[in-house]
């Protein structure tokens, strides 16, 4: 067995243990994780296709490959009929974490994917969950939550990332505060599950689920097929709380996204403040050459989607 730890800060390492069968999560962002428990709660994924299932022990290792900007593994299951390769990085500036995984049909035949996730397993203990409501007027409304027996989802409204729920959560322990937070950067529609496994007398194991939304999926894969599931990103949360995280996200994406961006907002006219919803082209050009004289960058037709004249 080997260890590889992602970008090797002292304070909260990520950590994979790689034997010749198996790779396990032992620490994620300095916080400890499990591979022991039932069999639906063990493996770095939850995967459901038309051949089966794919939990802990089904997974079979194909390659392990380091680097210096991360790790790339790659998984079999069901005879290598399907492969997971998974691509793990960190920044050691930001601690913040990056997961991209991808599924191929390495079979002859179609085969369809019910779900296909990151699963990250927790050792038994009292947890809550931070989420956050999101609509119109009502943004990024948090709370924390007890977590109990059975599963919490969180998951936006079809076609809408931010509608319903935000692609992010927060899980923490009651007994020491510490926490993670996960961000979905979302490929179509996301999905969040905190699962919480019985086990006997001991306090409830979490497992997180996250990725691309399972609800109705019926995704088929052609042979050959690569199925690109969203990034996730992982960061652990400074005294449990959400809020002294963000920093250290907003200088991770700024170097890995935003690099051109301009570090101040630009000037924007918004077409709302003129007359709401009626929106008439000549009217908008109008407005647009006068927008450009007064020095504004950004010009945005409010409403538009909407439609022409089909009411509310």
């Amino acid at each position: 067995m080997k260890t590889i730890t992602l970008a090797r800060r002292r304070v909260d390492p990520t950590i994979l243990e790689v034997t010749d069968s198996d790779v396990r999560l032992q620490r994620l962002c300095g916080i400890p994780t499990t591979a022991t428990g039932p069999l639906k709660t063990q493996g770095m994924a939850a995967l459901e296709t038309s051949l089966g299932r794919g939990d802990g022990g089904q997974w079979r290792v194909e390659s392990v490959v380091s680097s210096r900007a991360g790790t790339r593994i790659v998984l079999s299951a069901h005879g290598k009929a399907l492969e997971l390769e998974m691509l793990w990085a960190a920044c050691p500036e930001t601690g913040v974490v990056s997961r991209r995984d991808r599924l191929t049909n390495r079979s002859g035949t179609p085969v369809t994917v019910f779900k296909c996730q990151v699963r990250i397993a927790f050792p038994p203990a009292r947890y809550e969950a931070y989420i956050q409501d999101s609509r119109w007027s009502n943004e990024n409304q948090g709370a924390w939550i007890p977590l109990h027996a059975g599963r919490t989802t969180l998951t936006c409204a079809p076609g809408r990332t931010t509608q319903g729920g935000t692609p992010y959560a927060c899980l923490r322990r009651l007994d020491c505060r510490l926490g993670l937070a996960f961000h979905v950067l979302p490929k179509g529609n996301w999905a969040i599950h905190f699962n919480n496994h019985a086990l006997g007398d001991f306090p409830l194991l979490p497992v997180v689920e996250l990725g691309l939304a399972d609800e109705n999926l019926r995704l088929v894969l052609p042979a050959g097929g690569v199925l690109e599931l969203p990034e996730i990103l992982v960061q652990a949360l400074p005294g449990g709380e959400p809020q002294l995280a963000a920093p250290a996200l907003h200088r991770f994406l700024l170097r890995r996204h935003f690099q051109r961006a301009k570090p101040e907002a630009p000037v924007v006219y918004n077409t709302w403040f003129d007359q709401f919803e009626i929106l008439d082209v000549p009217r908008l050009r109008r407005q647009l050459a006068a927008a450009k004289a007064v020095g504004c960058e950004v010009f945005t037709i409010d409403a538009g989607w909407y439609g022409a004249g089909e009411g509310n």
